[in-house]
């Protein structure tokens, strides 16, 4: 009996504690506590180049380049921090089009429950491009944060310019995916 009455006071104690650790106070000034990459519908009928099983989901993020094929690097503001995120699969997609347009899935991971998927940078050189995938975290390392990991899938156009039948390769992290243009 006296188990139970501990469990009863003790459980919810604990997962508020939870709750207050992993909270952003973000909406008292009104701002936000990350740069989010724009979101905008994936195109449907694309294609998977490599190995992954990307579900094209309407919905999910998606970073656009500028005319040189680059996206500007996120920006951490506030109470938070930015910090590279691990990398945990890559894969290419062909569009559907004319000429054919190319993008690169990345899922990276959270390594925490207060990570949060701030954007992608992508630098091109040539036929190579690298894709930087970032998170904020908490600025103040004395904040509690759950251990739980988690995994943001990212698209990102990987601009145009691609010459049919050159081997083009795409690096994030320690991946590595190469696919001929069409």
């Amino acid at each position: 009996m006296q188990l139970r009455k501990f469990l009863v006071v003790v459980v919810p104690v604990i997962a508020s504690f939870a709750l207050v650790a992993c909270t952003s106070d973000a909406g008292s000034d009104g701002g936000s506590t990350t740069t989010p990459v724009a979101t905008a519908p994936t195109q449907g009928g694309d294609t998977p180049v490599g190995s992954g099983d990307p579900t094209g989901t309407p919905g999910i993020p998606v970073a656009t380049p500028d005319a040189g094929g680059n996206v500007p690097a996120p920006v951490a503001s506030g109470d938070r921090k930015l910090e590279p995120a691990p990398i945990e699969g890559l894969d290419v997609l062909v569009r559907e089009s004319f000429p054919p347009q190319y993008a690169a899935v990345v899922k990276s991971g959270l390594p925490s429950g207060c990570a949060e998927f701030a954007g992608i940078e992508v630098e091109r050189d040539g036929n190579e491009f690298t894709l930087t995938v970032w998170n904020t975290m908490p600025s103040d390392p004395n904040v509690a944060c759950t251990m739980i990991y988690g995994i943001a899938e990212n698209t990102v156009t990987l601009g145009g310019g691609f010459t049919s039948g050159e081997t083009y390769t795409v690096r994030a992290g320690d991946l590595e995916m190469t696919f001929t243009a069409q």
